[in-house]
């Protein structure tokens, strides 16, 4: 990266003479005028090396550590080949330059010749020395093989593709010709420097595209041309911006597949692969260091350098985690009269909201926080594409709260993405099956039935007893399937209400929202969990002390005669362990709805349930 943004403004002469140029439309000398200024200023840094790259690319995951490790390897070949240097590192280039080419057909027409010749010969040489073979290689042989088999075979090969049947090998190697385009070339400081500015200086005026103009220079001189194979960038604009009109930018989506090879590469193994080698380098900058005795600060900050990377991908990772985030919607005069009491107001870009929001279990991570600490107005954090929603209330403002959650605290316009609810939320006062929406305003209507048919996964929460135990904590991650032996539990699952009254309210929103309208993309999954009453779970800790408390208040129940009675389970080997956080089960699993909504849906709780054939995910919630 340069120090600073290079200008026209920085030089009076750059300034006229690229007036010029625009005015007379002269695209490439203008082209290597800009050019010869993004090189000048880069080779101000100091940097080793320089990185051209146009704006109509993309990089792959890692891709720095690859350009390191083969610029280091082009230098060594540069030298092998007794070269003090090379001209630059190809990072991209296009395939389909690289298959057969007319101006080669004296080569193809003499390999084809030579592997006639070939095969016909070793067919002779066979006859000659096999006698045992001599009965089966009759002249009709001899003719179907070198007159229709081989001709034959030979135009499949060159169908085939000349990057399929002889592809380019792995690592750093000569490309000389045929090499397309100047999306990504890395150039040694000494070659801009020496050859490279003075080059474009004198042949400012040249009517040779810059590409071109670079391959000529290379060509003349004999300076060494290193591609990197598979490449680490794509090229994905469809056209060149030059002759279109001024404002546009050519077409900037991809009409085609410059390089096939790039587009094999797998997300999740380039990943994996930039962290190893980011702990490498952190590991070998380590060792280095202390042999060499370098002092602390000089270590701390080369660290940070190489971590750089590194910490990127952990906060994205971190980012990604799952939550579900417990919301309360309240009353606005008992919000504000909680405000009023910490001497506190409520924010003017919140002002048209008639609620508040709680969000349950926010700054309220330790047990030993006070009331005051946990009343304390602060930002909610809110990542649509991987959090839930697990919205309470009781004001009948759930339409408001989504229509500002999607038109003004989110600056992308995104929204709700992941609802949790419970059946209080869908039928309860104020809950979604009893809005009216032919009763709303336009904007409100909108933003609501927008929501509605763009959620990707619908979790309907059921609490009981006897489920994975929840906590405060509010990120998880999901098994598929629950991992532990749970077979006899799914035979008796003990339900106080029956899910499917969720799932019939649910049915009812989108019948009276969208005449029985069904979204497919939207997921929906019926969520079992307990929580533990008078005793919140934050940590490890608190889960340990709340089991103990469980089993102690079950053995002075059961006891008899001063005997005490084992826990349930307790001597077997086949005992479940217990899981923090909560069952994600499959709609169907609870039997059938109504077909026609209109029908009353007769509610058979409280009763246990038989799920063994619907093995469900475990999410467990990640305590500190």
């Amino acid at each position: 990266m340069v120090d600073r943004l290079p200008s026209y403004q920085d030089d009076p002469e750059q300034l006229a003479l690229a007036k010029f140029m625009e005015l007379n439309e002269t695209h490439a000398p203008k082209s290597k005028f800009d050019y010869s200024i993004v090189m000048e200023e880069c080779e101000k840094t100091g940097a080793a090396y320089i990185l051209i790259v146009e704006d109509d690319v993309v990089f792959l995951d890692g891709w720095r550590h690859r350009t390191m490790q083969a610029l280091d390897a082009a230098t060594t070949k540069s030298w092998e080949a007794g070269h003090t240097n090379f001209l630059y590192l190809r990072l991209f280039y296009c395939e389909s330059l690289l298959g057969w080419n007319s101006e080669s057909w004296p080569t193809y027409l003499g390999s084809s010749l030579a592997v006639t010749t070939g095969i016909l010969c070793l067919l002779l040489l066979t006859r000659r020395y096999m006698p045992r073979a001599r009965p089966y290689l009759t002249r009709s042989v001899f003719l179907l093989i070198t007159l229709v088999f081989t001709p034959l075979l030979i135009p499949l090969f060159f169908a085939a593709g000349g990057n399929c049947v002889l592809p380019q090998p792995a690592g750093v190697h000569l490309m000389p010709k045929n090499a397309c385009c100047g999306q990504g070339l890395v150039f040694p400081r000494e070659t801009v420097a020496d050859e490279l500015l003075p080059l474009f200086r004198s042949n400012r005026w040249s009517q040779v595209p810059t590409d071109s103009f670079i391959e000529q220079h290379a060509d003349a001189t004999g300076a060494l041309r290193w591609a990197l194979t598979p490449v680490v960038m794509q090229h994905v604009g469809g056209q060149s911006s030059h002759g279109v009109q001024r404002g546009t930018y050519g077409v900037m989506t991809p009409s085609r597949l410059w390089n096939f090879g790039f587009e094999g590469n797998d997300a999740g193994s380039l990943a994996a692969e930039h962290l190893r080698t980011a702990y490498a380098l952190v590991t070998e900058s380590l060792r280095t260091q202390r042999e060499e005795g370098c002092c602390v600060a000089f270590l701390f900050s080369l660290i940070v350098f190489r971590m750089t990377e590194l910490r990127v991908r952990i906060w994205h990772l971190a980012v990604e985690r799952q939550r579900i985030i417990k919301v309360r919607l309240r009353n606005r005069m008992l919000m504000d009269g909680l405000l009023a009491q910490q001497r506190d107001i409520r924010p003017k870009t919140h002002e048209a909201e008639r609620y508040g929001v709680i969000v349950h279990g926010h700054q309220t991570l330790s047990s030993c926080a006070s009331r005051d600490d946990a009343m304390k107005p602060g930002i909610l954090y809110f990542n649509p594409e991987h959090d839930f929603l697990y919205i309470s209330n009781d004001t009948g403002q759930v339409v408001h709260f989504l229509h500002y959650l999607k038109t003004i605290h989110d600056p992308r316009y995104v929204g709700l993405l992941n609802l949790a609810i419970d059946i209080n939320g869908l039928a309860g006062g104020g809950g979604l099956c009893t809005i009216d929406p032919s009763a709303l305003s336009p904007p409100l209507k909108t933003g609501f039935t927008e929501t509605l048919t763009q959620l990707r996964e619908v979790f309907f929460v059921q609490l009981n007893p006897s489920f994975p135990i929840t906590a405060m904590v509010p990120t998880f991650d999901r098994l598929h399937p629950d991992p532990r032996p749970i077979g006899w539990d799914l035979g008796k699952v003990f339900v106080t209400f029956d899910p499917r009254g969720m799932l019939y309210a649910w049915g009812r929103l989108f019948y009276d929202c969208f005449g029985g309208l069904v979204i497919p993309q939207t997921e929906h999954r019926v969520l079992l969990t307990f929580v533990p009453t008078a005793h919140d779970v934050y940590d490890h800790r608190d889960s340990e002390e709340w089991l103990q408390k469980e089993e102690d208040a079950w053995l002075k129940e059961t006891s008899r005669g001063g005997q005490s009675a084992q826990v349930p389970g307790g001597d077997s080997e086949a005992t479940v362990g217990t899981a923090l956080g909560f069952w994600l089960f499959p709609v169907y699993a609870f039997g059938a709805l109504p077909k026609n909504p209109n029908n009353v849906f007769r509610n058979e709780a409280p009763r246990s349930m038989d799920l063994k054939e619907n093995s469900p995910e475990l999410a467990l919630l990640n305590l500190p």
